[in-house]
């Protein structure tokens, strides 16, 4: 009975949902968060094959953008990475057309890794509601400049999702306050929204490298432990359910 529950629970799903947007096609350091977005998949899908889960993947922004279905396999994890690397990022964040597809996608209880720079509102019922069927970690991804504007004089400001373009003074140091003000403010009510979701998350930065250690490393297998080895690289927070899913 011991080793029927253990092998039940190692072949359950990994599923990535994926931001597919406009404003995924940004990075200010010569790195989109859609090339970093890619990194994390790869990572993730290699530790998921490597323990013979099956992996599937949702594409969305206003509408499914892609979508693989849940297989074992490196053929599988290819084919969505090839996907991945081709797509084109357009329209707005809605999460809960992300959701949605999961739900009709009727993917039984797995890992559900939700990539994301968040940029939408009014996903919070929703993200709760998934969140009692399944283990979502969401995956934050960030650029500096979305926080903190630089002290360059008059630049052009463009909206990816939007299309709207507007010239601001960032020599303006009221103007930075607000812009960084607005930005924290958003922030905070992420992590309000994760908390009260019960849901850990994992933010990564196109300013850093992600370059996780190799998860048959000892310090990863002998648990906590190897945490404070990610220091460093672009993650913070490797969360409890990726602990419990890949690394027991």
């Amino acid at each position: 009975p011991y080793v029927k529950v253990y092998v039940e629970e190692k072949e359950l799903p990994v599923t990535f949902l994926a931001d597919m947007s406009g404003s995924m096609d940004f990075g200010s350091r010569g790195r989109l968060k859609k090339d970093l977005m890619l990194e994390v998949v790869a990572f993730l899908g290699i530790v998921a094959v490597k323990r013979n889960n099956p992996v599937g993947f949702i594409g969305f922004a206003e509408k499914v953008e892609v979508f693989h279905a849940v297989k074992k396999g490196r053929k599988n994890l290819l084919s969505i990475l090839a996907g991945l690397m081709s797509a084109k990022y357009s329209s707005r964040t809605d999460i809960r057309v992300g959701i949605d597809a999961l739900r009709h996608a009727a993917i039984k209880k797995g890992l559900v890794f939700l990539l994301s720079d968040f940029m939408d509102i009014d996903y919070e019922l929703a993200l709760k509601t998934a969140a009692k069927k399944y283990d979502i970690v969401p995956v934050v991804l960030t650029d500096p400049f979305e926080e903190t504007l630089p002290d360059a004089g008059f630049i052009e400001i463009r909206g990816n999702e939007t299309g709207m373009e507007m010239v601001v003074d960032s020599a303006d140091k009221r103007f930075r306050d607000w812009f960084h003000y607005n930005a924290v403010k958003q922030k905070k009510e992420q992590h309000r929204i994760f908390r009260d979701a019960g849901l850990d998350y994992i933010e990564i930065r196109t300013d850093m490298p992600f370059t996780p250690l190799h998860p048959e490393s000892p310090s990863i297998q002998a648990g906590d432990e190897w945490l404070p080895h990610l220091s460093g690289m672009g993650v913070t927070g490797f969360t409890k359910p990726i602990r419990d899913f890949f690394y027991r």
